[in-house]
């Protein structure tokens, strides 16, 4: 049923891959970044 919707919507499936996969490694990313900046502000924290 998933590939019926994307494929009546016009969509390119790579597409939406990579846009998800890009998302998944930024997030991934990001959250370790945000780890380390509590780190730095809370060094009595872990």
């Amino acid at each position: 049923m998933e590939d019926e919707v994307l494929a009546n919507a016009g969509v390119d499936v790579f597409e939406e891959l990579f846009k998800l996969i890009f998302t998944k490694l930024y997030d991934e990313l990001e959250s370790d970044r945000d780890r380390k900046r509590q780190r730095a502000l809370h060094p009595e924290v872990e």
